[in-house]
């Protein structure tokens, strides 16, 4: 069992835009870099997380580990918080 925080790894995406975000659905997700929440459509989403960027992520310190059903995140950065509608 990973100390990090435990996410389904079907709620880790790759943004089209490049970046890699947790999806905590209603259209809000938070950049896995930066910590920042942002509003998202699934327009925006490339594609589910691929086990070789989880290796990136794990080398940039934002992810520990993974399996085939989880993601443990490292304490996600404070980003700015904005007040949502």
């Amino acid at each position: 069992m990973s100390n990090g925080i435990p996410i389904e790894k079907q709620s880790v995406y790759a943004m089209k835009d490049g970046s890699f975000v947790v999806d905590w659905g209603d259209g809000q997700a938070q950049d896995l870099m930066t910590g920042e929440f942002l509003r998202a459509s699934e327009a925006d989403f490339s594609h589910v997380v691929y086990d070789r960027e989880l290796d990136i992520l794990i080398r940039r310190g934002r992810v520990i580990e993974y399996d085939s059903h989880q993601v443990f995140l490292a304490p996600l950065p404070e980003g700015g918080r904005k007040m949502l509608d």
